[in-house]
């Protein structure tokens, strides 16, 4: 992620050295954060105290469906000590901050060209991560924390900052949002 930040940066210096006035659109694709869960030290640390430790309410296991407790048995999620859980958890919130860090450097990046005022930004991801909430780890689920992905939207001058849209979309909506946006065919 760290190259592939520092070729977005790089990306954007030499688009905006050049004269031409093309329109361009860049991908930033990013694996953060995600597993393995290893974070710079120093955010581990900082996480470590603050994270909670999800508990599973008691007689929940036995109030499952037996294909749910049996895939959570087969991932060993239930085997988990909370010291592995909160160890886990801390360096994903570490990981969020990191990831978030390079997001900023490419956005500094672009903050420092001639388009920046007229550029659209599209945060978003594939998926989730249920980061030990209910004491799970996948984001194959319907819980909030793997089905939901943020989709964050910038266009100086065009969008309203803090505006939510509290409407259903969908990734797939990205491509043509952003084609009608460009007034492009």
């Amino acid at each position: 992620d760290e190259a592939v930040t520092e070729s977005a940066c790089r990306f954007l210096k030499e688009w905006n050295e050049q004269s031409s006035d093309k329109p361009l659109a860049l991908v930033v694709g990013y694996v953060l954060p995600h597993c393995p869960y290893i974070c710079p030290p120093e955010l581990f640390r900082h996480y470590y105290a603050r994270v909670s430790v999800p508990q599973l309410p008691p007689g929940c296991l036995d109030r499952m469906h037996p294909a749910e407790r049996e895939d959570r048995q087969r991932r060993g999620f239930d085997a988990l000590s909370d010291e592995q859980v909160r160890t886990a958890r801390a360096a994903y919130y570490g990981l969020v901050e990191y990831h978030d860090r390079l997001c900023g450097r490419v956005l500094d990046a672009l903050a420092r060209t001639r388009f920046a005022d007229n550029t659209v930004v599209v945060y978003t991801s594939d998926h989730g991560d249920m980061a030990g909430e209910h004491r799970l780890w996948t984001k194959s689920l319907f819980y909030e924390g793997s089905a939901g992905v943020p989709m964050i939207w910038s266009w100086p001058g065009r969008f309203a900052a803090g505006r939510v849209v509290g409407r259903v979309t969908s990734l797939l909506d990205i491509g043509p949002t952003l084609l009608d946006l460009a007034d492009a065919k």
